[in-house]
């Protein structure tokens, strides 16, 4: 794949799955860190182009899990973050 397909196809994923990622961001780590979560997740996304699946979104959200995961435990706590997560993913105190 040449620069200006990578770019093209990046384009083209980030503007139809952006809003889907961000949306999964807040509700697992909250809106403080969806913006940086989405940053993230695009970058390896970015990276890995051209392993990408067919249907991206779930490899996705998959990345945005493993990075708020990362940011959880880079700012100590415990179990990644895990523990916050309640019922249907919702994050009611850090909101």
């Amino acid at each position: 794949m040449d620069d200006l397909d990578a770019i093209g196809r990046f384009t083209g994923l980030y503007d139809r799955y952006r809003n889907r990622v961000y949306a999964y961001a807040v509700s697992r780590a909250g809106r403080q860190l969806a913006d940086e979560v989405v940053s993230e997740v695009f970058l390896v996304a970015w990276r890995r182009l051209e392993e990408l699946p067919a249907d991206p979104l779930p490899w996705l959200l998959v990345t945005a899990r493993n990075v708020i995961g990362s940011e959880f435990r880079a700012a100590g706590i415990p179990g990644g973050g895990a523990f916050i997560v309640g019922f249907g993913g919702r994050l009611g105190h850090r909101r």
